[in-house]
């Protein structure tokens, strides 16, 4: 299993919209649904008083992650740029695997 990690700066008025995009039924996890190997995303709340939040996906392998991201790029990019008018910041943090 693999986690890709990342944290964004959230808008003050766009927590709500934030929120139902990222959450676990949220657009992302319906687009990410279209792979088997994916698993889950967690959101979580860093630091509520400054909007910082992180999402945590968990998928299969590396390989599997990279080959679906790969194959839906086009869609992947559509649902990316979209979300930018939420965020003042967004930082991969980085893919980690179990040991």
């Amino acid at each position: 299993m693999i986690q890709v990690i990342w944290e964004y700066k959230v808008k003050t008025d766009q927590i709500e919209k934030f929120e139902e995009i990222y959450n676990k039924d949220g657009e992302w996890v319906r687009f990410f649904k279209k792979s088997r190997a994916y698993k889950k995303t967690e959101l979580i709340v860093k630091d509520k008083e400054n909007s910082i939040y992180m999402t945590i996906d968990t998928w299969k392998t590396l390989e599997q992650y990279e080959l679906f991201i790969k194959t839906h790029q086009k869609e992947y990019k559509r649902l990316d740029n979209s979300c930018r008018k939420l965020t003042i910041e967004e930082n991969e943090i980085g893919i980690f695997s179990e040991k």
